[in-house]
């Protein structure tokens, strides 16, 4: 079920985090207060990668999205399917879906064995579509919404 109040929210709080404007910490009470009221599996995808996105730092984390570098254009990315109508159709995944693939195994999860548990959880999830456009689930959703909004553009200025 898509919520575009829920959806416009969300993508005001990831653009304010990206350009530097509220820490991690503040996003997620954000996204908590979001969550609740909403029956959109985007939000709640979005809430757990930006609460492991961010770590355990209160300061801004707009390092992380210096121009022209992968996280920028991932949160463009993903500002934009927020402004589809596009179902979210990706599983339900508690470990940040939206950086499944920056996972790197430390000690404490090869001490306790976790590694090759999170391995084949990864694995697994970004089987389901094409992780590497998610969150949209097809290239040709992904196209499809470009063409929409190049099509919208285009006859704003054609106005």
């Amino acid at each position: 079920m898509v919520d575009p109040i829920a959806r416009k929210r969300a993508r005001d709080l990831l653009k304010k985090i990206a350009l530097g404007r509220m820490t991690s910490y503040e996003c997620e009470n954000e996204f908590l207060d979001l969550n609740p009221g909403t029956n959109d599996p985007a939000i709640f995808a979005f809430y757990r990668t930006v609460f492991e996105m961010g770590g355990d730092t209160d300061k801004p984390l707009a390092h992380l999205f210096a121009k022209g570098g992968e996280m920028r254009k991932r949160v463009c990315r993903w500002i934009f399917f927020l402004k589809t109508d596009l179902e979210y159709e990706w599983p339900k995944e508690q470990l940040a879906p939206g950086i499944k693939d920056f996972y790197k195994p430390n000690w404490f999860d090869k001490l306790f064995g976790l590694h090759s548990r999170i391995v084949r959880s990864n694995e697994e999830f970004c089987s389901h579509g094409d992780y590497r456009i998610w969150p949209f689930f097809r290239e040709v959703d992904l196209n499809a919404a470009k063409a929409a909004c190049a099509q919208r553009r285009s006859a704003l200025s054609s106005s």
